[in-house]
């Protein structure tokens, strides 16, 4: 089990999860579709002249992201129908992202020190390119 804190979704108490095999395939999957739409935003960033079929693909592939990373949320915390809209009131797109690698950093077993930890070299190296 895993207590998984939850503030940044304007939930006070800590939800504890069962670090299972289901759990951890989700969190790949979602890892995957996180780092897909990642890719494919610094690819768009890239070019200098966006066709508005570019833009619009973008837009729909960053929405139906969204949508499938509040699933995600609310199947792996087992959060209801409010608690994500709450969540949705409480987060940017950035702070989901970063929600998102917290949750399976703590579903895949590293601990709150070790993410604490990586997050802090993260933000003294931002682009390690």
């Amino acid at each position: 089990m895993a207590k998984i804190n939850v503030s940044k979704l304007g939930i006070k108490k800590p939800i504890e999860i069962k670090l299972t095999i289901k759990n951890q395939d989700k969190a790949d999957e979602m890892l995957i579709k996180l780092l897909r739409l990642s890719v494919n935003a610094d690819v768009q960033s890239e070019k200098k002249d966006l066709k508005p079929a570019e833009v619009i693909a973008q837009l729909e592939q960053e929405r139906t992201f969204t949508k499938e990373a509040f699933g995600f949320l609310k199947d792996v915390l087992k959060l209801t129908d409010k608690q994500i809209e709450d969540a949705k009131d409480e987060l940017d797109f950035n702070e989901l992202g970063q929600f998102l690698n917290y949750l399976i950093g703590r579903i895949k077993g590293q601990s709150e020190e070790q993410l604490a930890k990586s997050l802090k070299e993260e933000e003294k190296d931002p682009k390690k390119d």
